[in-house]
């Protein structure tokens, strides 16, 4: 029988801290970039034109906010993170199959849409080509809860939050 892998630092580090409340330990190791631009990207195919560079920004910008400091929204978004963290009764490295599917559902991001500025569309490709190398993708089981579905940033020094809360 093999032994399972070992999770990698990021994990371990994102897992202690969500552990121990330490709410700018937990903010420092999550990517905000690759954990909220497939949303951001996504949401922009339902924005109408006239609008969606306005909205494009405004995406980037709270990425940008995000990645600096903890906000109040952002607190109270982390505080709920530790909650579900104190209940993880394990972590295991995703199948193939489910890396597959996470990668598709919570960290891929689609080419940016129409009607962007060249400045916007580039920064969204940006996260678009940094996200296209996120490959390891981990699941930290909560027993009878929805698990938290979890990837490791290619630079392997982040976590990518691919559950969406």
């Amino acid at each position: 029988m093999a032994t399972p892998p070992k999770p990698p630092m990021p994990l371990t580090r994102f897992l202690d801290a969500g552990r121990a409340g330490d709410l700018a330990k937990l903010h420092g190791v999550i990517d905000w970039g690759l954990s909220t631009a497939c949303v951001i990207v996504s949401a922009l195919a339902g924005v109408k034109d006239r609008d969606r560079e306005q909205v494009a920004r405004a995406g980037l910008s709270d990425i940008d906010q995000a990645s600096r400091s903890v906000d109040r929204s952002r607190k109270l978004m982390l505080t709920e993170l530790c909650k579900f963290i104190t209940q993880v009764t394990g972590t295991r490295k995703a199948s193939a199959e489910e890396s597959t599917w996470a990668l598709r559902e919570g960290v891929v991001v689609a080419p940016p849409p129409n009607g962007l500025s060249p400045g916007t569309a580039q920064r969204l490709d940006t996260h678009r080509a940094r996200a296209a190398r996120v490959a390891e993708v981990w699941v930290a089981e909560r027993g009878a809860e929805a698990p938290i579905w979890l990837a490791i940033t290619p630079e392997r020094d982040r976590v990518v939050l691919v559950s969406k809360l």
